[in-house]
């Protein structure tokens, strides 16, 4: 797939990349407005939010990063494709902290 942008003339290029990031911004507000009236769904019958402190997250954060690194340690999970599961959840944690 990567060879087949690259034949593409710069121009082109930019315009693959411009309709991609206008699709895939309006699929992340999509998915925002989706989780949102799933929440509302699940508030409407009785499930309670509760708010955490952001020191909570953390030490979540950290018990789960424990977790993993056994894990992969271990040969459980492959190193590349948590590298790649890490990078996308950190671009959604910045898109969700954006909100």
């Amino acid at each position: 797939k990567r060879q087949a942008f690259e034949k593409l003339s710069p121009d082109d290029q930019k315009i693959v990349q411009e309709v991609m990031s206008s699709v895939f911004t309006r699929l992340n507000q999509l998915n925002r407005e989706d989780s949102e009236s799933a929440l509302k769904a699940l508030e409407a019958q009785g499930i309670e939010r509760i708010k955490t402190e952001k020191q909570e997250r953390e030490r979540w954060r950290k018990s789960v990063d424990t977790a993993m690194d056994t894990l992969l340690r271990d040969g459980l999970f492959e190193v590349n494709m948590m590298k790649r599961v890490d990078e996308l959840l950190g671009n959604y944690r910045k898109t969700a902290t954006a909100r």
